[in-house]
């Protein structure tokens, strides 16, 4: 991050940022909470054929993105909870 955040370098990037998104349990305790990489750009992988929008692409309105990547984290942990970011 020293090296993205630092004005004058060359990979300075200062949209680039992280995100934490939280699975609750209906009773609203925190079961799992993972950090997210938000893109400081577009890669324009949808470009491409069979490509398609990143899971954190930045042409995604924040809700959306938040709950795509909500939802892959359920099925991925395999577990029917609700969400909250």
């Amino acid at each position: 991050m020293t090296i993205l955040k630092q004005p004058g370098s060359p990979l300075f990037n200062r949209q680039l940022h992280y995100f934490d998104l939280t699975l609750r349990d209906e009773g609203q305790r925190e079961l799992l909470s993972w950090t997210f990489r938000a893109r400081g750009g577009c890669c324009r992988f949808y470009t491409v054929e069979g490509g398609k929008l990143c899971s954190t692409c930045v042409l995604k309105n924040a809700a959306e993105r938040d709950n795509e990547l909500l939802d892959a984290m359920r099925r991925r942990f395999g577990s029917p909870i609700d969400s909250a970011a």
